[in-house]
C-alpha cells in the first residue's frame, strides 16, 4: 500500500515536472493537477487509491519525457514503442 508520505512525495514531482512542462497552458494544467489531488485526498479504498497512484506515476512519466530533453538543442525526437527506424 502506498503511505501517506509517498502520495505527497508523487505529488511534489509531478507539480515540479508540470512546472517544467513547455506550454502555453502550463498554469492550468499545474492548477488541474492540485485540485485532482486536492479532490481525491479523502478517499479511503485501497483500490481506488492504487489506480490512483498508478495513473499519477505514468502520468508523472510522460511529463518528465517531455521536460528531460535537452533544450538547447533544436534537434529531438520522439519514438513511440513498436515504431520501426
Amino acid at each position: 500500500m502506498t503511505t501517506p508520505q509517498e502520495i505527497l512525495q508523487l505529488y511534489r514531482h509531478i507539480i515540479r515536472a508540470a512546472k517544467r512542462f513547455p506550454s502555453i497552458k502550463r498554469d492550468k494544467i499545474v492548477n488541474d493537477i492540485r485540485l485532482e489531488f486536492r479532490e481525491n485526498r479523502s478517499l479511503s479504498d485501497a483500490g481506488e487509491i492504487k489506480e490512483k497512484v498508478k495513473v499519477a506515476i505514468r502520468s508523472l512519466d510522460q511529463l518528465v519525457a517531455y521536460t528531460s530533453r535537452d533544450t538547447k538543442s533544436a534537434e529531438w525526437s520522439v519514438n513511440l514503442k513498436g515504431s520501426c527506424d
